[in-house]
């Protein structure tokens, strides 16, 4: 787990806290989106956790075989993507990462770059980095992020640029190495992608955590009940009642029925056995809750 335990934080000469009291939990493991509007502190609190912020109050928890010998974020276990990199311009691609992949002197570098562009369909490692289009500059911070396996990763903006293919091909490389235990914190504005791949976030306004928890949490946070929708092949009998206490403001309308429940894991497994029982055919069942953007618009206004 990474912990800021009652972190604050202020930039001389502003006023106001840039991070102010923060509590917040990253599990590690987790694909984690840090969430907020433009100034809410989201890029504070990465330096923070990269010991480039050293003069905070409060206390950062680190896993212990994350720390260097000064107790703050060893520099080989996390990468970064940030969102407008400086290149090596005279460079080719491969000169470029093969600089960087030195730092870590990694015996098999060549492997990896090979590895990492077939990854992301980069093609060709000998174009100059100043040749490159905005996404293909994209994949090759990409490729410089992960080439030394690190345990963290923290992406800002990491699709930005990028065609609908490639960031598939992007997030398909998150999930692959989130899969085989690395930790990502993940900043961006595009709440749909986020949702998709993300199992946890933390909405941060003004240097303040407004909520953090999965993403079911979240919306839990805002909604307290889901609704349900039941589909059935013929029409709900008049008159009819679903016997459950924790099934709320029932409604019928012809082959639909609809219900608000607490927690549809458990409740839907046992209406559906219900309706069946009774004759009733299941054609569809559909939770219908708010997605990340409803939750973010609810909890963060007009911010």
């Amino acid at each position: 787990m990474i912990h800021f335990e009652n972190v604050t934080f202020a930039y001389p000469g502003q006023k106001g806290n840039a991070l102010d009291h923060v509590d917040l939990q990253i599990p590690c493991g987790s694909i984690f989106a840090l969430l907020g509007p433009n100034g809410a502190g989201k890029s504070t609190l990465l330096r923070v956790l990269c010991g480039r912020l050293p003069r905070y109050s409060g206390v950062l928890h680190l896993p212990a075989s994350w720390q260097n010998s000064q107790g703050l974020l060893d520099s080989r276990q996390y990468g970064m993507l940030i969102e407008n990199p400086g290149i090596y311009a005279r460079l080719t691609v491969r000169e470029y990462l093969q600089f960087f992949g030195v730092f870590y002197e990694l015996s098999d570098l060549e492997a990896r770059i090979d590895a990492l562009a077939t990854r992301l369909n980069f093609g060709d490692l000998s174009l100059r980095m100043n040749k490159l289009s905005l996404g293909m500059r994209q994949k090759t911070q990409m490729m410089r992020t992960l080439l030394h396996r690190p345990s963290l990763v923290l992406l800002d903006e990491p699709t930005s640029n990028l065609d609908p293919l490639a960031r598939e091909s992007m997030w398909s490389l998150v999930q692959e190495y989130n899969q085989q235990g690395c930790t990502f914190i993940v900043c961006s504005h595009l709440l749909g992608e986020l949702e998709a791949h993300c199992t946890h976030a933390a909405l941060l306004d003004r240097g303040v955590i407004k909520v953090a928890g999965t993403l079911r949490e979240l919306r839990g946070h805002v909604e307290g009940l889901f609704s349900v929708r039941v589909r059935l092949a013929g029409n709900v009998p008049t008159g009819w009642e679903l016997p459950f206490a924790e099934a709320h403001k029932l409604i019928i309308d012809g082959n639909y029925l609809q219900y608000d429940c607490l927690d549809p894991v458990q409740t839907n497994p046992r209406i559906v056995n219900f309706l069946v029982e009774r004759g009733l055919q299941v054609v569809e069942v559909s939770v219908l809750r708010d997605s990340l953007g409803d939750t973010y618009r609810k909890i963060l206004g007009d911010a």
